[in-house]
């Protein structure tokens, strides 16, 4: 009996032992450090690492208590079992906690030269694969360390950043609502695709110009079109300096560098007059979600709410 009890205890040490919390998507986030340094402002976080048993090569520690007070991130309030983990040899009272939030606002980050900082929504569904991604030990494993379909906000608002990708997924898997990139002043390549439940895009003070605006709307309100996208051209042309400025802040459209008596006419898409006023601070609730045309005398904005 004494033999049968020690023997049932082992079981459950080793139980324990291979039981844990871990994050899942610390791969993304071991790139986008790797594609900005210290700039203006703070030095950039460094990640946990441990030492694989197995290999003996340094490797990222996904463990949660190593990652729950590293900054910039925020968790699931709860941890979980992936699906692709359920009933596997890794469900064995292991948990997980997905990244919620990505906050690096105001860091005075630079963009490494050379680098595309990207957040992509992998698939995890086996079908599309023909092999094992290279550098990962199973399919399993590359989703364990790209998954984002947790992920909600994005925050890089006040860096030095210059080329972002930020894709969904092919299932369009990433709940992805808030993103804010203004004050990036050399952000110049953006591509935000297949981001089904964004709500707001911030792109004031960045560096895109009004024709690459024109397809990063495009490709936003494809997926997503009652998304407010947020921009104002970073630098004006010479021959435009005194059109005017129009904004969208909150559920109201600012305008500025106009005449007081110049009329501002807003239409919908489909060209009917929605508003005609001379304010200067326009109250657009009336309007509801979508893509609207702003003219005031010869000039002419699209803008979303």
């Amino acid at each position: 009996m004494k033999k049968i009890f020690i023997f049932f205890m082992a079981l459950m040490v080793c139980s324990v032992t291979y039981a844990g919390n871990y994050v899942l998507g610390v791969n993304q986030i071991d790139r986008f450090l790797k594609a900005i340094e210290k700039g203006t402002g703070d030095d950039v976080p460094t990640l946990p690492m441990t030492t694989d048993a197995g290999t003996g090569q340094l490797t990222i520690n996904t463990d949660y208590d190593q990652w729950k007070n590293l900054p910039g991130l925020s968790f699931t309030a709860e941890s979980f079992v992936p699906t692709y983990y359920a009933g596997t040899s890794a469900d064995n009272g292991s948990k997980w906690y997905g990244i919620t939030g990505i906050n690096y606002a105001n860091k005075g980050y630079n963009q490494i030269a050379g680098t595309q900082i990207q957040f992509v929504q992998i698939s995890t569904v086996s079908f599309d694969y023909s092999a094992t991604p290279e550098g990962y030990s199973s399919l399993e494993n590359y989703w364990d360390r790209n998954d984002l379909s947790w992920l909600e906000t994005i925050d890089l608002s006040g860096n030095n950043l210059n080329d972002i990708v930020i894709d969904g997924g092919p299932y369009n898997t990433m709940p992805l609502k808030t993103v804010n990139l203004s004050n990036n002043p050399n952000l110049t390549s953006l591509s935000i695709v297949r981001c089904t439940q964004l709500e707001t895009v911030d792109l004031t003070g960045s560096g895109i110009t009004p024709e690459a605006f024109e397809k990063i709307e495009a490709d936003i309100l494809a997926s997503s079109p009652s998304a407010n996208i947020i921009y104002t051209p970073n630098a004006v042309k010479t021959i435009e300096a005194n059109n005017p400025i129009v904004t969208v802040q909150g559920k109201n459209i600012v305008i500025k560098n106009k005449n007081i008596n110049d009329l501002v006419f807003i239409f919908d898409v489909s060209g009917r007059k929605m508003i005609e006023t001379s304010d200067n601070l326009i109250n657009a609730s009336s309007l509801g979600k979508g893509v609207f045309v702003v003219k005031i005398n010869n000039f002419v904005r699209k803008i979303g709410l």
